[in-house]
């Protein structure tokens, strides 16, 4: 049976979500107790539209363990779909309590707190999901964002800069960084972070857009147009480009 879940696992992973299905649904019949197929099987129901049958069988998973993170982490995310968002906060509690070393569980603890508009538990989430050391840049990038939603600027910018620390090649990380930088008036700080997001090697328009009106911005004209051929050359039809280097021609920059 270990063997056919490996399978299972391996559809998923390329994305054939029905052989994966119908595989743990084989192992489950052999197995009926297979704690890997019954919470791979319940994600994927989820994911395809069946919460009821997801909710069965994350039930039946959760009779074998009532601590199993995978089982109550899908039922929370069923739980939050239905709008039952006070049971989602306890379910997904217990799943952030049982993987606490797991950023994600923690992530989506926090998106159910924010649901539940209880704001301070939400930061706190949030917060233990960047602590981990599985953190993605997007559990950073949606705490800052968050952050910013609650007004929290110096905050939110002191997790851009652990996050640029984590991740150092993610591009949306060094640019929400230069953006916050930016609104608070540290315009020099948010060049260098819009350098740096610039400088990786995915190449993101909106970041060399807003490098090259502040460059424009700081006097830099030469500079700033450099900055704006780049992000032309990223996306030669996007509407504000064309405005942006028909005004630094028209200011005379060469």
């Amino acid at each position: 049976m270990e063997e056919q879940f490996a399978i299972a696992l391996r559809m998923r992973a390329g994305g054939n979500a029905a052989a994966a299905r119908q595989i743990c649904r084989a192992v489950l019949i052999a197995r009926p107790e297979h704690r890997g197929a019954l919470n791979l099987l319940a994600e994927l129901c989820f994911e395809s539209g069946d919460a009821d049958e997801a909710a069965e069988l994350c039930q039946c998973a959760l009779a074998l363990d009532p601590r199993d993170p995978a089982a109550l982490g899908v039922l929370g995310e069923i739980y939050l779909d239905c709008g039952r968002v006070a049971d989602a906060v306890t379910v997904l509690r217990l799943a952030a309590e049982a993987a606490a070393d797991a950023a994600q569980p923690h992530a989506r603890l926090a998106v159910a707190l924010r649901r539940a508009e209880e704001h301070d538990a939400a930061v706190s989430a949030y917060a233990r999901a960047v602590s981990c050391r599985d953190a993605t840049a997007r559990h950073f990038l949606d705490f800052a964002t968050f952050l910013v939603v609650l007004g929290r600027d110096d905050a939110a910018i002191a997790v851009l800069d652990d996050a640029v620390f984590a991740h150092p090649d993610e591009p949306r990380l060094w640019w929400m960084l230069a953006d916050r930088l930016r609104a608070c008036g540290r315009r020099a700080a948010a060049a260098g972070a819009y350098r740096r997001a610039t400088a990786c090697r995915t190449r993101v328009f909106g970041a060399l857009y807003d490098f090259a009106t502040l460059l424009s911005e700081l006097g830099r004209d030469g500079a700033a147009l450099r900055v704006a051929q780049r992000a032309q050359e990223v996306d030669p039809r996007h509407p504000l480009i064309g405005d942006l280097l028909r005004g630094l021609d028209g200011r005379g920059v060469a």
